[in-house]
């Protein structure tokens, strides 16, 4: 009973699949960071998140290493029900049974969106810095940052998950 309040009270995602990689059990975190509800999953694979920003060599990596029965970390470039994108740092494991095959994969998921943007804007700021362009300074509330340059005027930039829009150009991150 510890263990089950334990899971639902994570302050990670967590999952796990059949060794198909069908969905049996997501926990509630799960559906706070992606919006899907636990009923609409089960039976489903967590490719309904893939946002086309990860590589396919990335979940290549992933299947090969957990199928050989050894434990895979990595990032995710996800997709939530609303279409937002978001990060995943992931911790797959394989599970096994009493003798020792895989049964099934439990996923521990992070997002880390947060922390994405964060070197981002840090990335970004150092190249302002070294072309003396200004800083950034972000406007939460207002969803983007402020360029204060060593000209008068400012510019908007918005910093996605994905890229940087500086003066209407995407800029891939």
């Amino acid at each position: 009973i510890v263990l089950s309040r334990a899971v639902a009270h994570s302050p990670v995602s967590i999952l796990l699949t059949a060794t198909a990689g069908n969905i049996e059990y997501v926990n509630p975190k799960f559906t706070q960071v992606t919006g899907y509800v636990g009923a609409e999953v089960l039976g489903k694979n967590p490719r309904l998140l893939r946002s086309g920003q990860t590589p396919p060599e990335v979940y290549t990596d992933l299947w090969q290493t957990i199928t050989a029965g050894r434990d895979w970390r990595g990032e995710f470039c996800n997709k939530k029900k609303n279409g937002e994108l978001y990060w995943d740092f992931a911790w797959i494991s394989p599970i096994r049974n009493a003798e020792g095959q895989i049964t099934h994969y439990l996923g521990i998921q992070e997002d880390i969106t947060a922390r994405k943007l964060a070197e981002g804007a840090m990335a970004v700021n150092l190249a302002l810095q070294l072309f003396g362009l200004g800083c950034l300074l972000p406007e939460r509330d207002l969803g983007f940052f402020i360029v204060r340059p060593l000209a008068p005027q400012s510019l908007q930039l918005a910093l996605q998950p994905d890229r940087l829009v500086l003066f209407g150009v995407n800029v891939r991150l």
